[in-house]
């Protein structure tokens, strides 16, 4: 009797399917309005306050690097040489596309768009803080306090997360970080080395430099 009374009440709408019980409801938990609140204070991009210290290190040491290469490390290359437009040029592309890439990455806002049926397949997941459905690879972000599509790590140099979205200008960074770093580092060790076992040519390198900065029309 307990059985049938049970599949009458279910047909009504009495007591939920097995179903729709694991469906979250919009107030399962108390979450909604904890989710509501969260939504509020979501970071859009990586320039939103509050600034990581990180980041604004980045800001800090990247244009003084490029200082350091430009007023010191180049001017040591020989004008005659074929390294030394060479070398400005790949030093120059390379700082131009890190600054670009690092924009574009902090301003571009890599949340889970993507608004599908739950009832779509293993593809998807749930997000019991956002209170939504989404793509199985995509994580909900503590710090910025959203789901990120195909997220891959919260950045705090740049003070965003990296997802589907901006991956690829974020391996922009990377390399073109990766370039710069490596020729300001080997050019400067060659400059010490130089110091260390021939005073006399470097002398002269820092001597030819001082006078093209004091005569520019002697070059």
């Amino acid at each position: 009797g307990g059985f049938l009374a049970s599949r009458r009440l279910r047909r009504v709408g009495a007591i939920p399917t097995r179903v729709e019980a694991q469906k979250p409801g919009p107030l399962a938990g108390g979450r909604r309005a904890g989710a509501m609140t969260d939504e509020a204070k979501v970071r859009v991009n990586g320039f939103e306050a509050p600034l990581h210290p990180l980041q604004v290190a980045t800001f800090v040491i990247f244009p003084c690097i490029v200082a350091y290469f430009y007023a010191v490390v180049l001017q040591l290359v020989l004008r005659s040489s074929v390294y030394f437009g060479t070398t400005a040029a790949v030093f120059g592309a390379s700082s131009i596309v890190a600054a670009v890439a690092t924009y574009l990455v902090c301003s571009i806002n890599p949340i889970e768009t993507s608004d599908t049926d739950p009832e779509t397949g293993a593809d998807r997941s749930f997000c019991y803080v956002c209170r939504k459905h989404v793509h199985s690879e995509s994580r909900h972000c503590t710090v910025c306090r959203k789901c990120v599509e195909r997220f891959d790590h919260h950045c705090k140099w740049l003070n965003t997360c990296i997802g589907r979205k901006n991956y690829r200008y974020f391996l922009m960074v990377v390399c073109s970080v990766a370039v710069l770093t490596t020729l300001t580092l080997s050019m400067s060790a060659h400059f010490i080395v130089m110091w260390h076992t021939d005073r006399q040519r470097f002398s002269d390198r820092v001597e030819d430099a001082a006078s093209i900065v004091t005569s520019p029309e002697a070059t």
